[in-house]
């Protein structure tokens, strides 16, 4: 198979993935469709960063179908330099193999069984130098990658990355959002109980100088002036 794909559909498609869905998950396995389209491929699957826990995180496939996808399960998660995808994001190459059965730096073995993987293309999504993440091919046959095809690998993980960052971008800016209304409401909220409180406080301080020496009166004043401070 020597792809015929024009890379403008390609852009085109990752676009519209972008522009009719709010879902990060959608998006991604779009970007994954996209490369087996392209390359007619068995199945693809997005890896992206998450530097927190210093690894690579499985978000999104396609071609994959629901018995597989459960022993995907076993390896959503990979550190940076392990398994074939975690050292092509240490390495920053990519990497085209025209037979990955016997390689050794696969982590899961089922997987590679269960779909019959011969050729894998691994490609870094990179924007504007940082790594955002590995796309990654997968072929059932015996795979040779013609330099014109690695090429449009490259135009692909181009726009994907760019993909990839618009919607990380989008969800940051819906999740500052999302907090600020939580902090805005938050804020109103201790605003209308502190009002009243006020008043409540200020009540029993004139109730215990009225009382004066009332024992009984100044152990329930003392126990509401404690649940007012828990609420406060």
């Amino acid at each position: 198979f020597v792809s015929d794909q024009d890379p403008s559909l390609v852009i085109a498609s990752l676009a519209r993935a972008v522009a009719s869905t709010t879902d990060p998950a959608a998006v991604y396995s779009a970007v994954a469709e996209a490369a087996v389209t392209t390359f007619g491929a068995t199945a693809a699957r997005v890896w992206i960063d998450e530097p927190s826990t210093g690894s690579l995180v499985a978000v999104g496939s396609f071609g994959v179908g629901p018995e597989v996808e459960q022993v995907l399960m076993d390896a959503v998660r990979l550190p940076y330099g392990v398994g074939l995808p975690g050292r092509i994001f240490a390495s920053r190459q990519p990497e085209f193999i025209s037979d990955a059965r016997s390689d050794p730096r696969w982590v899961n073995s089922r997987y590679i069984q269960a779909l019959g993987i011969q050729g894998y293309a691994g490609i870094p999504l990179v924007v504007a130098e940082q790594m955002m993440g590995v796309l990654s091919i997968l072929f059932d046959r015996y795979r040779v990658f013609t330099e014109s095809e690695e090429t449009l690998g490259g135009i692909l993980a181009d726009y994907a990355a760019i993909t990839v960052r618009v919607v990380q971008l989008y969800d940051e800016r819906r999740r500052a959002d999302a907090l600020e209304a939580v902090n805005l409401l938050a804020r109103s909220t201790a605003h209308e109980i502190n009002s009243p409180l006020t008043v409540v406080f200020g009540n029993l301080d004139l109730a215990a100088r009225e009382l004066g020496d009332d024992a009984r009166a100044a152990v329930r004043i003392a126990r509401i002036r404690d649940a007012a401070e828990r609420v406060a």
